[in-house]
């Protein structure tokens, strides 16, 4: 067991980490002493030394002390200073390289914004011609799905006629009548699948969906 686990060596610690407190209870305690010192005036036969004598060597003693312990509180002063000289650099400089970073992410998004509006475009353009190629009509449309944990997400979609061209949502359950047209290539709906409500979608009672391409992109084509 090293001393510092010891009562002795808490003891010292104890005193280091307080030594300036206890210096300056010491000051206090020896300048009253001198003051007695010099109050008495007088030899101290057995010794022979006047008690004034005494009072000087201790006030010289103090105030070595006493230097001792500004030059020591100047050093914890410049030593924390510096630490705070760093610690302020080190925030500043975690600040400049937020701000960095922060562009960076910026720009990184603003160019994921630009190629998915490009991919976007792009699969519209697609979607037009197959729907000029395919000789569809205005009451039919063409939408492009890619199918993702059990749910197909509408990635475009397209019709001369802008009701149509509308998206209603952006994903489909794995269910119904394009999960149909999914897993048989093509599907005419007639029987089988649960039919919407007339009141609200009757052009949808019947219909033909055929698959145009397979996995991972699947273009529809739907009345």
């Amino acid at each position: 067991m090293g001393i510092e686990n010891t009562k002795f060596g808490k003891l010292l610690n104890h005193i280091y980490e307080n030594y300036l407190i206890y210096l300056n209870g010491l000051n206090t305690l020896i300048f009253a002493i001198i003051g007695i010192l010099f109050e008495l005036n007088t030899e101290v036969t057995e010794y022979k030394i006047h008690t004034k004598t005494i009072g000087w060597f201790l006030f010289v003693f103090v105030f070595v002390l006493t230097v001792i312990q500004i030059v020591q509180q100047v050093k914890e002063i410049k030593s924390i200073e510096k630490i705070e000289r760093e610690k302020t650099f080190e925030i500043n400089s975690l600040k400049i390289e937020k701000n960095d970073l922060d562009i960076k992410i910026q720009n990184l998004e603003n160019q994921i914004s630009k190629i998915n509006n490009n991919s976007i475009e792009i699969v519209q353009i697609h979607l037009a011609y197959l729907f000029e190629k395919m000789k569809l009509k205005n009451t039919e449309r063409i939408s492009l799905y890619k199918f993702i944990d059990d749910k197909f997400y509408v990635l475009g979609r397209f019709s001369s006629n802008p009701e149509l061209k509308k998206r209603g949502r952006n994903s489909y359950k794995k269910e119904g009548l394009i999960f149909k047209a999914w897993q048989l290539g093509k599907y005419f709906k007639n029987s089988g699948i649960p039919v919407a409500n007339m009141s609200t979608r009757p052009k949808f009672r019947r219909g033909y969906y055929k698959v145009l391409r397979t996995y991972p992109f699947y273009g529809i084509k739907t009345p």
